[in-house]
């Protein structure tokens, strides 16, 4: 009869904590230093890139979900954003009406009627 061939798990979970849940558990007001001696004093071994890089990463999760407002178009300004609002509330109809009206009124202005 043939037996079974087994496999040695390879990269599987450690009991206890990993060095960057450790890190993610200690306060921000925590210096780089101060981290890898309390890593130290736990028995978790760690470089201080390490330390960099888990609070780096966890600064950004905060950001990452949140939703950002539209971005300007090139040239434009507050003021175009306005007069778009306007637009809408207006409606298009009436909004062209009145920039009609403006332009009659510069215009004339400029003639020197």
């Amino acid at each position: 009869m043939a037996t079974k061939k087994t496999t040695k798990r390879r990269g599987g979970r450690r009991k206890g904590q990993n060095a960057s849940d450790f890190i993610r558990k200690q306060p921000a007001s925590m210096s780089t230093k101060e981290i890898m001696a309390a890593g130290k004093k736990a028995g978790i071994k760690f470089s201080p890139n390490l330390v960099y890089m888990v609070r780096s990463r966890a600064g950004s999760a905060k950001t990452k979900g949140k939703r950002r407002g539209r971005r300007a178009t090139p040239g434009s300004n507050a003021n175009d954003a306005q007069f778009r609002k306007l637009v809408v509330d207006l409606g298009i109809a009436k909004a062209k009406d009145l920039v009609d009206e403006v332009e009659r009124g510069v215009k004339e202005l400029i003639a020197g009627d």
